[in-house]
């Protein structure tokens, strides 16, 4: 670009004059790149670093839009205008964008918001009936053949963006048919095994069922054997107190029988005593005489 600094404030401009290489392109330029247009929307150089003014480090463009009205853009959010700011360096490729409503603040840009912008404002960089290159302008003068004309045509109706997009849509609707095709087949598995499912969990319940039964039957047959025993115990408990007494009984009587003995002996040893006596009392009679 040729301007070191320039300051324009436009209000009702319907033509900008000037000799050659004072600048008028320049203007032009910069502003399809401060609203974030690439090289090839300006035609004249193929990288963005290009257009710094030779001898300088880099190139800063603000554009500000007035955005009050009824169609104002998110009027609530950048307030009564909108401000672009880039910075291009010459030393890379690499450039600096942001955007500022009526506040001056810097707020969060993207491409996506970029082309809402511009879509609002009716401002479409790339369109030559909306921004007329002067080397585009030479080539649509010099320009012979109709297929080149009809290109320019189609370019600047949007006729190829259109046709461009219309390809993009039969392109999308036939991946969505393909995409449908797939779920559709996908569904179908899912349905056989949401259906294997259901059996697996009617045959889960029966088993579970069979199983309350069983544990069931199991109780009941743990509380017969318990019931049965109960029953064998208390014959047993019976068996063992008429066992307690008998014994007694015997042990009573056997008693009676061995102090009946003992005094059987006592009588036996004491005849026994004077028996020995008495046959000592014959002997010495007998030596005597």
């Amino acid at each position: 670009m040729c301007h070191s600094t320039l300051d324009w404030e436009p209000k009702e401009t319907n033509f900008l004059i000037g000799v050659n290489g004072s600048g008028k392109s320049s203007i032009l330029q910069a502003i399809v790149l401060g609203l974030g247009g690439q090289a090839r929307h300006v035609g004249r150089y193929s990288k963005l670093e290009d257009f710094v003014k030779k001898d300088c480090t880099k190139a800063e463009i603000k554009i500000t839009l007035s955005n009050e009205g009824e169609e104002a853009y998110r009027q609530d959010y950048y307030g009564d205008s909108i401000t672009f700011k880039r910075t291009i360096f010459a030393s890379a490729s690499a450039n600096q964008n942001s955007i500022m409503g009526s506040d001056n603040k810097p707020r969060k840009l993207t491409k996506e918001e970029t082309k809402n912008i511009l879509e609002a404002f009716r401002i479409f960089i790339d369109n030559p009936l909306v921004i007329l290159h002067q080397d585009t302008a030479k080539e649509f003068l010099n320009v012979e053949k109709p297929e080149k004309l009809y290109q320019l045509f189609m370019k600047g109706t949007m006729l190829d963006e259109i046709t461009k997009f219309y390809g993009e849509a039969e392109a999308n609707v036939e991946k969505t048919r393909q995409r449908e095709a797939g779920k559709e087949s996908e569904i179908s598995k899912l349905e056989r095994k949401i259906e294997q499912i259901k059996r697996d969990m009617a045959e889960y319940e029966s088993i579970r069922n069979k199983r309350k039964e069983l544990d069931l039957i199991q109780k009941q047959i743990a509380w017969r054997f318990v019931m049965e025993l109960s029953g064998q115990l208390d014959e047993l408990k019976k068996v063992s107190r008429a066992l307690e007494l008998a014994l007694k009984n015997d042990c009573s009587t056997l008693t009676e029988e061995h102090r009946a003995n003992r005094v059987l002996l006592d009588n036996i040893k004491e005849a026994k005593e004077k028996l020995a006596t008495e046959n000592e009392k014959n002997g010495k009679e007998r030596r005597s005489v």
